[in-house]
């Protein structure tokens, strides 16, 4: 019986540990591949200075 209260401690400890992890590298995530789908986007499309919503298609020629 005290082995399976090790392993169930265990087992929590392991779900704290990966969502302690998780946190700074879900945010990097967030910060990094937002502006570069934004970047990549812009690429194809013609827009007035930086306001997205005048953002229509060029058909996929970006020059």
């Amino acid at each position: 019986m005290g082995n399976k209260k090790k392993n169930l401690a265990y087992r929590s400890e392991g779900r704290f540990g990966l969502t302690v992890a998780l946190i700074p590298l879900i945010g990097y995530l967030m910060f990094q591949l937002v502006p570069l789908c934004v970047a990549i986007s812009t690429m194809f499309v013609d827009m007035k200075g930086y306001q997205l919503d005048t953002m229509p298609s060029r058909s996929m020629h970006p020059f």
